[in-house]
């Protein structure tokens, strides 16, 4: 029995456990203070996810840092039925411009900013321009509710419209603000009295957006968003391209190119490296191998892209860049020709006028030009008894004239080719005049034995 009711307790126990935790729940989802506010930026069409941090503050860094300052904001709310509510939020925050300049974001370069919030689950809860945002001028109109006055037709008959020509003169210019506490109260249209009250303040909607309105009758209430804990900002245009991409080489092998990029944002500088992404036409023909950033030593907001790249093989390519997802508008393309075969050398022409020497059996004593290595000239000499030999047989060979000293590099020279006939007959008959000597010695001999 003891154990029936312990398990009856446990049972209970783990059954108003799980009812507490129910009813915490849609408390959470319907928002809670945040204590952290993440600024992140990016170019306007890159990918949102794409968009690199600038910082996180905890609310406590901001009110150290920031000026902070107590201001009202009055709102007009449009009910379904067509009435209207008039709202004044008195709040202590800090101003949105002095943000930005905290995180060296530059006003003049923002398109847009998008706010997140904790009760928003997917995407941003509101977004506004730069235009409509900070640079507008909005007020606070105080005592809003009862200097708004109903406009009845002829018959008596309300029009759904207000006077709000006395409201222009309680109007208060105020600046867009994220509050860290605020007290926000309705009115009904033609109440008196009405104005801020910073007394009751609280820190449950923070971070809160307010902004003030251009005139008495706007409404905007649907984008005050409570619960900020995230701003994407989002710059116009993109990096400007100071020095194109250097044309690429044409031939096999690995090469490299650069160009010049101004970047006016720190956050995104400092992650362009990661950021950058360099695609090829053709991977076949040309590959990107890596890119690397190298910031100015002299302009801040200046880079270097070193792209290296290779050339595998013959055809047409193109190198294009983006920016996370944003496409650059810097390019380069290359035709690389089919590469030469090899051609053979021709041996060197020779210069007119010019003989060359002759081979072993030349007739006559030669000088043989330098060759194309750098050689010395050579010397072909006969024997003095084969020099007697010819001049007794007056052959076709003409005597070789003593040279000039002045002129001993322009000895004549016998053409090898031209001359292997008259060197043939010449050795021949050289032969002979040998033999019919020899025979004629023989005879002699035997004539002066006899005797």
């Amino acid at each position: 029995m003891r154990n029936h009711t312990r398990q009856l307790k446990q049972w209970l126990l783990a059954v108003l456990l799980a009812a507490l935790a129910l009813l915490l729940q849609p408390a959470y989802a319907s928002g809670i203070a945040t204590d952290d506010l993440r600024i992140r930026v990016g170019y306007f069409g890159m990918s949102t996810d794409k968009y690199v941090d600038v910082d996180t503050y905890h609310w406590s860094q901001l009110e150290s840092d920031l000026p902070l300052a107590q201001q009202a904001y009055s709102f007009l709310r449009v009910g379904e039925d067509g009435t209207y509510q008039a709202i004044v939020d008195s709040a202590r925050g800090f101003y949105i411009d002095d943000l930005l300049e905290y995180a060296n974001i530059n006003i003049s370069d923002i398109q847009s900013m998008n706010f997140y919030t904790r009760d928003q689950e997917t995407g941003y809860f509101t977004s506004f321009s730069l235009a409509e945002l900070l640079q507008s001028r909005r007020y606070y109109f105080d005592d809003l509710p009862a200097h708004l006055y109903p406009i009845y037709d002829e018959e008596g008959n309300f029009t759904g419209q207000y006077d709000d020509t006395e409201a222009w003169q309680y109007a208060v210019e105020v600046r867009p603000m994220l509050a860290l506490e605020d007290n926000w109260v309705r009115y009904e249209v033609g109440t008196e009295h009405t104005g801020p009250d910073y007394s009751a303040m609280g820190t449950a909607n923070r971070f809160r957006l307010l902004f003030g309105q251009t005139s008495p009758m706007e409404s905007r209430t649907n984008q005050t968003a409570k619960y900020v804990y995230a701003v994407n900002v989002t710059l116009d245009g993109q990096p400007e391209v100071v020095r194109e991409m250097q044309p690429l080489e044409g031939t096999v092998g690995s090469h490299k190119t650069t160009m010049t990029l101004s970047v006016g944002n720190l956050s995104i500088l400092k992650n362009l490296q990661q950021l950058l992404k360099f695609d090829s036409s053709d991977g076949g023909v040309l590959r990107i191998d890596s890119w690397t950033v190298t910031p100015d030593s002299t302009y801040s907001d200046l880079v270097t892209v070193e792209i290296s790249y290779t050339i595998l093989k013959e055809g047409t390519a193109s190198i294009s860049g983006n920016m996370g997802g944003l496409t650059l508008n810097a390019a380069a393309s290359v035709e690389v020709p089919p590469e030469e075969p090899p051609q053979e050398e021709e041996p060197p022409e020779e210069e007119p006028g010019q003989e060359t020497t002759g081979g072993e059996n030349s007739g006559t004593a030669a000088a043989a030009e330098p060759s194309q290595s750098g050689g010395q000239p050579q010397m072909i000499r006969l024997s003095a008894e084969m020099g007697a030999l010819l001049e007794q047989l007056g052959s076709n060979q003409g005597q070789q004239a003593e040279m000039p000293r002045n002129q001993a590099d322009s000895a004549p020279t016998v053409e090898p080719e031209d001359n292997r006939a008259v060197l043939l007959y010449t050795g021949l008959g050289a032969l002979a005049v040998c033999l019919c000597g020899a025979a004629a010695e023989a005879i002699y001999f035997k004539k002066e034995r006899a005797r």
